[in-house]
């Protein structure tokens, strides 16, 4: 199974394992990355208490549900390039051998920051890196061809915007409350951080984990300039920007 979801936002992958007649007791569950030393290797969550798990996922990937049932789904946080790779489901019991499920493997896939190739001309090469926010296509170093030389781009790491609400129509002189949303953040990762940037006369008003509120007074000069709405995930370090044009007539 292959999981592909963008960096900065979360992901749940299902799972579920039969734990047969060998786990009578207490079990434990843990996923490792695939060819990791099970006896050696910390996994990168688990259920079975004194058992570190790796550092890069402490606080990030956890195990849902209860075993007992049979579940072994994984939740992942601030999803972040690092984790891109196989990982394999292990369940084990006190005084018994850790056991694989190889059914219950997936590929987390995820799409966020990396290098891109430049070439800049026949027989050169260069190697860029992409920003932070962008992600390379094609991966790895370009190189020249009979054709030219190759190009490889720098794509956003997010293709969700910010949802900027404006209610109604906007009269200058007359105070009006915009609001901006990221629905697709996530609730249960780092909070995101909202930013506003505009001409006209503004104030803050209060948010939620995933809106801002914003008190605008238009004035006839702010018609026709911009007012953008930025949304960064500091947990990668991500960020997501929406613009609108203000419309504002005079009474």
């Amino acid at each position: 199974m292959v999981v592909m979801v963008q960096e900065g936002l979360c992901t749940l992958v299902p799972c579920t394992f039969l734990p047969g007649s060998l786990y009578l007791g207490k079990r434990y569950r843990s996923w490792f990355q695939k060819g990791a030393d099970l006896n050696r290797d910390p996994p990168v969550a688990t259920d079975k208490p004194q058992l570190r798990v790796q550092e890069r996922t402490r606080g990030r990937f956890f195990l849902i549900g209860n075993p007992e049932d049979g579940n072994c789904s994984l939740s992942i946080r601030d999803v972040n390039v690092g984790d891109s790779g196989a990982y394999v489901f292990v369940a084990e019991a006190p005084l018994r051998a850790k056991q694989i499920y190889p059914g219950n493997e997936f590929s987390l896939e995820v799409t966020g920051r990396g290098a891109a190739g430049v070439c800049v001309g026949p027989g050169t090469r260069k190697t860029e890196v992409c920003p932070p926010g962008l992600w390379g296509g094609g991966g790895g170093t370009a190189h020249s061809t009979p054709a030219g030389p190759r190009l490889f781009l720098c794509f956003p790491a997010l293709t969700h915007k910010p949802h900027i609400r404006i209610p109604g129509s906007l009269e200058s002189g007359r105070s009006v409350n915009l609001s901006c949303s990221a629905p697709w953040a996530c609730e249960q990762g780092t909070p995101p951080i909202f930013s506003w940037t505009s001409a006209a006369l503004t104030s803050l008003g209060p948010r939620t984990p995933l809106s801002s509120a914003l008190s605008l007074t238009p004035r006839p000069q702010d018609h026709g300039t911009r007012l953008a709405c930025q949304v960064t995930l500091p947990g990668v370090g991500v960020t997501a920007e929406a613009t609108v044009q203000l419309s504002v007539s005079c009474e």
